[in-house]
């Protein structure tokens, strides 16, 4: 990592993938731009992605809206909130499904190996 930083040229993504002892162990490194550096989020686009990093599984917009009030990242109306998570999803920070399970997830979140899906 260190060698990564010293290397002076210009930062891309990489990975490699090892194998020994019946072992798999993949490394992917890549440049990432945190949200408090980045002008054009909205506080509220801001609080969303907060919130969403924090989660292992997807949220609808109403969820959202409350879990961000519930664990005091921000008070936001639902309407802010769609618009916000809208957004997000145009520029490609969250995705978005309206299949089962519905919700909005970070695209680089890695989603638990094993998850019982609640039936509702």
């Amino acid at each position: 990592m260190i060698s990564l930083l010293r290397g002076g040229k210009s930062p891309r993504p990489t990975s490699v993938v090892l194998r020994e002892g019946g072992w798999t162990v993949a490394v992917c490194v890549y440049l990432t731009v945190g949200d408090e550096d980045d002008p054009t989020l909205t506080d509220c686009e801001r609080d969303c992605l907060t919130l969403l990093r924090r989660l292992d599984r997807p949220l609808t917009a109403k969820r959202v809206c409350r879990e961000l009030e519930r664990q005091g990242i921000g008070v936001w109306a639902e309407i802010t909130v769609k618009r916000a998570l809208a957004r997000l999803r145009k520029c490609g920070r969250v995705n978005n499904s309206r299949k089962r399970p519905r919700g909005y997830w970070l695209p680089d979140a890695v989603p638990p190996l094993f998850r019982k899906l609640h039936r509702a």
